[in-house]
């Protein structure tokens, strides 16, 4: 399957626009965060690049991961933040590519690789969980992702379509009703 698709320059913001000169741009085809990605390259001498755009809820989607990159940075191997810029609306992050290839590229080239695979992203998250939470300044727990879905639910944004076969049919409103009941039945940990 090909992920990407060659696609013209983008236009992007004045102080962004001499960094991003002179490479080739594809286009990602994956996703669904609802932002565009792109893979900036074929510049000589330059490393590869990509840049993630979005609007509204994207747009502030792509400003936690530039804040959550920064902090990673030094603890993880994770893409520098090259440049970003926002608006009220608009969110523009560039990143240095990370060498290597995907989990998913990996296995489609090989998928007799699958115990390698799994081995390494074990890893990669022993090493992650071993991060002291009491050092992370971002809040993502239990009542706080509960919140954002509650939030999601009143402004109308659930895909009803998208539940899995369990919850088919639902409406997003009976989904969030019984995940509170349940959820608060179960510890949390």
């Amino acid at each position: 399957m090909n992920r990407e698709e060659a696609c013209p320059t983008v236009r992007v913001p004045e102080s962004m626009s001499a960094v991003v000169a002179g490479y080739v741009w594809k286009r990602d085809k994956v996703g669904e965060s609802g932002g565009a990605v792109y893979r900036l390259h074929g510049k000589p001498g330059a490393p590869d690049l990509y840049l993630k755009h979005g609007k509204s809820a994207v747009a502030d989607a792509i400003a936690d991961e530039m804040a959550r990159l920064r902090w990673l940075a030094g603890r993880l191997p994770v893409p520098a933040v090259a440049h970003f810029t926002c608006t009220v609306d608009e969110a523009w992050l560039l990143m240095t590519a990370v060498p290597g290839q995907t989990a998913y590229q990996l296995l489609l080239a090989d998928p007799g690789q699958r115990d390698v695979v799994v081995d390494a992203l074990a890893e990669f998250l022993k090493r992650l969980h071993a991060i002291p939470t009491s050092s992370c300044p971002f809040n993502s727990d239990h009542a706080y992702r509960l919140g954002l879905a509650r939030s999601r639910i009143e402004a109308g944004v659930v895909d009803e379509e998208d539940f899995d076969d369990e919850r088919a049919g639902w409406t997003a409103q009976q989904c969030g009703t019984r995940c509170r009941s349940c959820c608060r039945s179960r510890p949390i940990r």
